[in-house]
């Protein structure tokens, strides 16, 4: 198991491993907002610090990573993204949280860590998914080179939705996309 990066940096955004002096009540509050949380399965649930941190704590020893997305500048944190790691199969899934869409923020964070798994990390393919009604998400899995592999039902507010998952394999993506 390797451990989590220190820092990765992009242009305006640093990836950095989450913390306990991160979750913040602004961080709670976004995990809490119905409106920024609508694709995504934990809009139903409630979120306290203390979950929170039972969440951190939860990647503890594992190879997974839960990163923290801050503005480089400002060192303010504007998001999360995480990446659930199969060392047996050399794949990551990843997912991502950013307070304030729309700035490019989201499709940066991704690159960043994408680049970091298939260079450092060896993964062979990477992995996602979301509500077929999230075109931010789906923009960044284009942008990344990701491509539809499966579709699959979801409830989304009641009623049936449909879940898109997406993968891109290391050759793919190196000699299309990345590295940088």
């Amino acid at each position: 198991m390797m451990a989590s990066p220190d820092e990765i940096s992009g242009p305006t955004v640093l990836l950095v491993r989450m913390n306990q002096n991160l979750i913040q009540p602004s961080y709670t509050a976004w995990l809490n907002d119905r409106d920024l949380m609508r694709y995504s399965t934990q809009k139903t649930r409630l979120h306290t610090t203390e979950s929170c941190r039972q969440y951190l704590a939860s990647f503890d020893g594992t190879p997974h990573l839960l990163l923290a997305i801050l503005d480089r500048t400002s060192r303010e944190l504007v998001g999360t993204i995480t990446a659930y790691i199969d060392e047996e199969n050399r794949s990551a899934d990843l997912g991502i949280l950013v307070a304030r869409p729309g700035r490019g923020i989201g499709a940066e964070a991704w690159g960043l860590l994408m680049e970091h798994l298939f260079v450092h990390r060896a993964m062979e393919a990477i992995t996602a998914g979301t509500d077929a009604r999230n075109t931010p998400m789906l923009r960044i899995f284009a942008k990344h080179g990701m491509t539809l592999v499966r579709r699959g039902p979801c409830l989304f507010v009641g009623e049936q939705g449909e879940t898109l998952y997406f993968r891109v394999e290391r050759q793919r993506w190196c000699s299309e996309t990345g590295p940088r």
